[in-house]
């Protein structure tokens, strides 16, 4: 897959393929105001709520999953596993749970080892990764197991016979879904595992095989309340030649077919056989994603809406991708305009009833992603430069695009990403203090609560090193970044 251009915005056609568009920087109004809440760490510099779009990380009740670094260094740091979402910052990071106030460090598996909670569920079980302190010898990193945080804590659930796994999502039936390798070799593993990568489901004590389309890798990404899952696999064990790779499809996962032992669903193609990211899943069984299209050089954001794959398109660029979608249908994402600072320039949107509505950027800004989207179509995100090098997050609300750090009260911590926002309003996501990276919350408040203020127009903040690095990876192209490590698209 070609590297998007690193690009500015400019003014977009005023209809592109029945979308409406409008450049708008901040729109005075009367959004809501937020107390700022900082997670904090388990006595290191760091933690965050930064994933690659795969998972869950904040519930309808508030709480939220991540990672924090502990005062520990870390002597593995460079030999973590690949598949951690946040950057090795020399310490040893664990997952925590933060609920009501309260920050919680779940643990890692026994060892001088790092983990990771990668989705948080309704009644709050979470789902990861930790490492084992063993080194892979087929990758030379330390391996990783997904691991499953439940009412009896830290649980290991193994792999399908090979070295690696990860726990991308859990229900709150204690459903948890992701990839495992199992004992077979395989040139095309979807992580550099070496063996072949496989869809899991875990339940009642067990890991499930899910299968495949027709090749040899496939994985799990989401899972609904229902036990619907949606994913991606190969669908043959033939290279494709235009891209060196086995073609890929999307699918469903349905638990109510084949006499209730659920069978795989191929969702088929928007023309293309690279299938990029897989973005959600509602209660209604429709997923998002992106996926190539026939020249396997632009990439589309996708939906299925229960029969097919529906082409979202672009506001006239290369690109487009989908990252939350939620009970009624509505998509949070980006689309490409045609131009900007160097090329394509990328747009925060909104698809809603077939229109494709462009949230703008942040004034200083030229580029925008949408993130995370609530029953009442507020959508949260993140606002930058052509170079990256700054940021800040945003929230849209009734055509209105605001700066998040317009909203609370003045502080030293700066909210530059805004990931997830819930039906109350709550936002989750990072800021940067003192140079390092925080994880954070937003509270909706009112007049007379304490801390609730507004800190008037600030501008997009400049990236220190590590947070610019973590930052690069979230908004590269490769929205599963590590899926673009074991191939070459």
């Amino acid at each position: 897959m070609p590297q998007l251009t690193q690009s500015a915005i400019a003014p977009a056609p005023n209809a592109v393929g029945g979308s409406r568009v409008a450049d708008k920087p901040q729109t005075p109004g009367r959004p809501a105001r937020y107390i700022l809440k900082d997670l904090g760490t388990f006595g290191g510099p760091s933690s965050y709520i930064q994933p690659d779009g795969t998972t869950i990380f904040e519930n309808r009740s508030g709480t939220v999953v991540g990672a924090a670094d502990t005062s520990n260094s870390d002597p593995y740091a460079s030999q973590e596993n690949a598949l951690f979402p946040v950057p090795p910052d020399g310490y040893i990071q664990h997952a925590f749970l933060w609920r009501k106030g309260k920050l919680s460090d779940l643990g890692a598996l026994p060892g001088t080892t790092i983990s990771y909670a990668a989705s948080v569920s309704a009644n709050d079980l979470a789902a990861g990764i930790s490492t084992n302190g063993v080194v892979d010898p087929l990758t030379n990193l330390i391996e990783g197991r997904a691991v499953f945080w439940g009412r009896d804590g830290l649980r290991n659930l193994g792999t399908l016979g090979g070295r690696e796994s990860y726990s991308f999502a859990v229900n709150s039936r204690g459903d948890v879904v992701g990839a495992a390798s199992n004992s077979m070799p395989n040139s095309y593993s979807y992580f550099g595992w070496g063996a072949q990568t496989r869809a899991f489901r875990w339940a009642h004590g067990e890991m499930k095989d899910l299968g495949t389309l027709g090749g040899s890798n496939a994985i799990a990404l989401y899972v609904n309340e229902s036990g619907q899952i949606a994913g991606l696999s190969d669908t043959s064990t033939m290279v494709n030649p235009k891209t060196g790779i086995p073609p890929m499809h999307p699918f469903l996962w349905e638990p109510r077919l084949n006499h209730g032992t659920g069978r795989m669903i191929d969702a088929g193609t928007i023309g293309g056989t690279i299938v990029n990211s897989i973005g959600g899943i509602n209660e209604r069984g429709e997923f998002i994603g992106q996926m190539s299209l026939a020249d396997e050089q632009k990439f589309h954001a996708f939906k299925w809406n229960g029969s097919r794959l529906v082409d979202l398109g672009t506001f006239g660029g290369p690109n487009s991708n989908a990252f939350a979608v939620n009970g009624a249908g509505s998509i949070a994402g980006e689309a490409d305009s045609p131009s900007g600072c160097s090329g394509p320039a990328q747009r925060g949107v909104l698809w809603r009833h077939g229109a494709k509505i462009d949230l703008g950027v942040i004034r200083g800004t030229a580029e925008s992603v949408g993130n995370g989207i609530n029953a009442g179509d507020q959508i949260v995100g993140y606002s930058f430069t052509c170079d990256r090098s700054s940021a800040t997050a945003f929230l849209s609300e009734k055509g209105h695009l605001y700066d998040l750090n317009s909203l609370i009260a003045p502080t030293s911590l700066y909210v530059y990403y805004a990931l997830e926002i819930n039906d109350r309003g709550e936002i989750s996501g990072d800021g940067i203090l003192n140079g390092e990276n925080h994880a954070v919350v937003l509270v909706p408040c009112s007049d007379g609560n304490r801390g609730c203020g507004v800190a008037g127009n600030p501008r997009p903040v400049a990236l220190p090193p590590r947070a610019r690095q973590a930052f690069m990876r979230l908004s590269s192209p490769y929205h599963i970044h590590w899926l673009a490590q074991g191939r070459s698209y």
